[in-house]
């Protein structure tokens, strides 16, 4: 069913663009101004279920997009600027249909262009097109998800074999970045013996893109015959871990109804009681009884904040002051009368606990955040889930509803609500530590009280929703690596763990009949993602760290991590006897040993206040489990093996190099081919850092900085060891809108201050200036990778993080020659070869240069790095930089 020239013109609704009719098809563009729409109404069936034309641009401008749709059944599929691709373009539009009638029906298919023209040629409906690319349905989950555990299995029939080898390639459709399949840019397709024409690949997936993309965003090429063939996927991707998110936790709710309803059910219950006790005996615990004797509420401690005011966005912000939250005493004082059956403390506790409920209240009235962190409210309610067989249930039960009627607020503010300074982060790729990490809990605690019972099931499974999610996500993206969901270390070092395992006491306790904890890999490795992070510390810092991504990088101090390991084996200790011998082993490879007495009390202080920092307190009380983990001595001789002297994390996009493991060992990190978002500069690809005696090469930026410089330095090129390209016409317009919106969140903020309009004025003519950077945080590839006992070589290609108007290619190449030794070639083009390029290095003193030589001390560490340039000949040196 081919449709001539005249249906172009005669049978299409066009009053927004003009067609114009051509051989076997027509030019497609506005009627005015830069948007063309029209559209034409199909005969679809399940005989005739194929459109398929030819498209190319006749003429692109800025921001020029192409779009078509099935109005009726579909979604827009999208190709932009970039990642509009002439060819030949096939849907089946009768098996994507989500309306279609069970045979036949009509189908108004739609066409859009914005700032240019394109040209269709040979529209037509077919029975079988000239290429044919079946993406069998074992790639769904129920026709809504491509599933991401999958195997995939792909025919191409075709009557003439093809001289050249068929290949799918996969693309965003907005921007054209190519999307990687197991790693590799290309899935290459085999003949299927005993069947002429038809080519299959089944690979079982083991990495793709790690973001959510729409339906329609995701384009497949074809390669290998007589033109490129595309077509889109017509279902949303949405990525989930490598093995089914079902053997983390279940999908469905029936876990609900195996929830206690006697107390307490938040991390301890009557059986697991004992245990804790008999555990705090042998720990200790007369800091506990200390504490809860002292701990008292000074009604002077206040501190000040701002609150939002009025009823629409922007909302503008006023300074409050609000009471300081007693939570961790609440929850000591009830930690006290577990161990020892002393209602006087559970007494104390409702003291605590009537001033928190206050100060939230006084919060929400005053339209401000509680805290930024969700853990002090999970503390509460803890506290009341443990004295509340010493309380009037009447009592208890009203808290929790009176603690609910605020504290919904909080868990499903979300970043645009109408307070001020909320943690909104709800979503996978984020830590989820804040507000909306305390509505499970909610819901645990109110279950079957009948306070709340219709809420608190909502709150059950909306709670429950946003754990699976976050947990089968990271344990996707962890894979063997240990990463949290992130490579700054900063957060997977710092909050990130705590949903993890707070999650793992939390379902321990909480049912009738035990569940088994599930097995969270990306706690199970974490330690390996942390050997390689370790930089030798100075003075009283003892573990440093590289400073990758979005951290203070300051003093460079890395979190220790053993609290997060120890307290991991607390819950896995017995259930994965195995893997935690692997943890203790790890913890002894960074502390030096395995210290099993690591949650015994040192010594016992007298304070009226908790200390700072202290959430989390109780978990070393719940920690039994690690109790009679055995650590394999170490063996005496020492091995013959050599070490492992590089380590490739390809989530992470980073790579690890080292001499050895003493401190005065050479140390590097390589960074290309993130697919992790979150806290991941922008600008940062291809970069380098070495460490030896300090840090010699180093990432520059300051995550506290300013509004403008954090923009428009730190999450610039600027900032990293790696290239700029310099197009005199390049902006980036997010650039000039993220500076304006950050300066105007500090003028509602802190109201009007000279000093900061006066450096906006200076700086707002350039907001927008690219300044030769990348323009993508992801996109870069690494291309090779191998390592021996006598070098390290990378390969990296960072092309696709600049424009491609001004940017052909950028490979790097990375060579470690052991044990001090680095080479480092590159391979850049530029579009236009008057567009000057930069290459930098960063250092932490100023460098001294000598015709190609540059050497930089670390003085008051020992360290020297001498880089000699020797290509190109007549590059020019110069030295950049000042105090600070």
């Amino acid at each position: 069913m081919k449709f001539s020239s005249n249906a172009y013109s005669g049978d299409w609704l066009n009053e927004k663009c003009n067609i114009i009719p051509e051989e076997d098809g027509f030019v497609f563009e506005p009627k005015s101004g830069n948007r063309a729409e029209g559209g034409i109404c199909l005969p679809v069936s399940r005989d005739y279920p194929y459109l398929e034309f030819d498209l190319e641009a006749v003429e692109k401008g800025k921001d020029f997009y192409f779009l078509v749709n099935a109005v009726n059944i579909g979604p827009w599929y999208s190709l932009g600027g970039e990642g509009f691709r002439p060819g030949h373009y096939v849907f089946n539009v009768f098996e994507n249909a989500k309306k279609m009638p069970e045979k036949s029906g009509a189908v108004f298919f739609q066409f859009r262009v914005y700032n240019g023209k394109v040209r269709i040629k040979n529209l037509q409906m077919v029975k079988k097109p000239s290429v044919q690319l079946d993406i069998r349905s074992g790639w769904f989950d129920t026709k809504q998800y491509f599933s991401y555990e999958a195997c995939l299995e792909f025919l191409i029939p075709d009557d003439k074999l093809p001289q050249k080898p068929i290949r799918l390639r996969f693309f965003e459709a907005g921007n054209g970045e190519e999307i990687e399949l197991n790693h590799t840019p290309f899935l290459e397709l085999k003949k299927i013996p005993g069947y002429p024409g038809n080519f299959a690949a089944a690979p079982s997936i083991n990495a793709f893109i790690r973001k959510e993309l729409p339906a329609g965003s995701i384009l497949i090429e074809v390669e290998g015959f007589d033109q490129p063939a595309f077509t889109w996927f017509a279902y949303p991707w949405k990525p989930g871990p490598i093995r089914d998110a079902t053997e983390i936790l279940p999908a469905d709710y029936s876990w609900i109804q195996n929830l206690r309803t006697d107390h307490p059910r938040i991390f301890l219950n009557q059986e697991i009681l004992p245990k804790m006790r008999a555990w705090a005996e042998k720990t200790g615990y007369q800091q506990i009884l200390a504490d809860a004797e002292n701990f008292v509420i000074d009604p002077t401690l206040t501190h000040k904040q701002r609150g939002a005011v009025g009823d629409t966005r922007p909302y503008s912000t006023q300074e409050v002051t609000v009471p300081h939250a007693y939570e961790e005493e609440a929850l000591t004082c009830a930690l006290a009368y577990l161990l020892t059956g002393d209602k006087k403390y559970a007494e104390k506790t409702w003291i605590f606990l009537d001033h928190n409920l206050s100060a939230y209240r006084t919060c929400a009235e005053k339209r401000t955040a509680i805290s930024w962190y969700g853990i002090g409210r999970i503390e509460n309610m803890a506290a009341v889930d443990w004295v509340w067989n010493a309380s009037d249930p009447v009592r208890c039960r009203q808290y929790v509803k009176d603690f609910i009627d605020v504290n919904i607020l909080y868990a499903r503010h979300g970043w645009y609500g109408p307070f001020y300074g909320i943690n909104g982060g709800t979503g996978k790729v984020s830590g989820f530590y804040g507000d909306a990490n305390t509505e499970l809990f909610m819901g645990i605690l109110a279950y079957r009280e009948g306070v709340c019972d219709d809420l608190a099931l909502d709150m059950l499974k909306k709670g429950y929703d946003k754990y699976r999610e976050c947990l089968s996500f990271r344990d996707g993206v962890a894979e063997d690596d240990g990463i949290l969901a992130t490579t700054a270390m900063g957060y997977s070092a710092g909050q990130y763990p705590w949903v993890s395992y707070d999650f793992l006491y939390l379902w321990r306790a909480a049912f009738q009949t035990p569940v088994k904890l599930p097995k969270l890999t990306h706690l199970l490795y974490y330690g390996e993602w942390f050997l390689w992070n370790m930089l030798p510390g100075k003075g009283d810092i003892s573990i440093r760290e590289f400073g990758i991504g979005d951290n203070a990088k300051t003093i460079m101090r890395m979190f220790s991590i053993s609290g997060h390991l120890y307290t991991v084996l607390g819950a896995y200790g017995k259930v994965f006897p195995d893997e935690s011998v692997q943890i203790a082993q790890a913890i002894a490879r960074m502390d030096g040993k395995y210290n099993p007495d690591y949650f015994h009390e040192k010594q016992i202080s007298k304070r009226t206040k908790a200390p700072p920092y202290h959430w989390g307190f109780f978990r070393k009380y719940l920690a039994y489990d690690m109790d009679g983990v055995q650590i394999p001595p170490a063996n005496e001789e020492k091995s013959t093996a050599p070490m492992v002297m590089a380590r490739h994390f390809p989530v992470g996009g980073l790579l690890f190099m080292r001499s050895g493991t003493d401190a005065d060992s050479t140390r590097a990190l390589f960074n290309i081919g993130s697919s992790l978002t979150s806290h991941k500069t922008r600008g940062d690809e291809n970069h380098f850092t070495i460490f030896r005696k300090g840090y010699l090469a180093i990432d520059a930026g300051y995550r506290n900085d300013t509004w403008y410089a954090q923009v428009k330095y730190h999450h610039s090129s600027m900032a990293h060891n790696t290239m700029l390209i310099h197009d005199p016409a390049e902006k980036f317009q997010t650039d000039e809108a993220e500076c304006r919106a950050a300066f105007e969140r500090f003028h509602h903020a802190w109201a009007d201050t000279p000093e900061q309009d006066e450096l906006f004025k200076k700086h707002e003519p350039f907001l927008a200036d690219a300044q030769g950077s990348q323009n993508k945080p992801l996109g870069g590839k690494c291309r090779a990778f191998s390592t021996n006992e006598f070098y390290t070589y990378i390969a990296g290609d960072a092309t696709k993080v600049y424009s491609a108007e001004k940017c052909r290619e950028f490979n790097r190449q990375f060579i470690h020659i052991q044990p001090y030794a680095f080479i480092v070639f590159d391979r850049v083009e530029s579009v236009n070869p008057d567009f000057r390029k930069e290459w930098l290095l960063h250092f932490l003193e100023e460098p001294a240069v000598n015709e190609n030589l540059t050497t930089a001390k670390v003085t008051d560490e020992g360290g020297v790095i001498r880089c000699t340039t020797l290509l190109p000949k007549d590059g020019v040196i110069t030295k950049i930089g000042g105090p600070g």
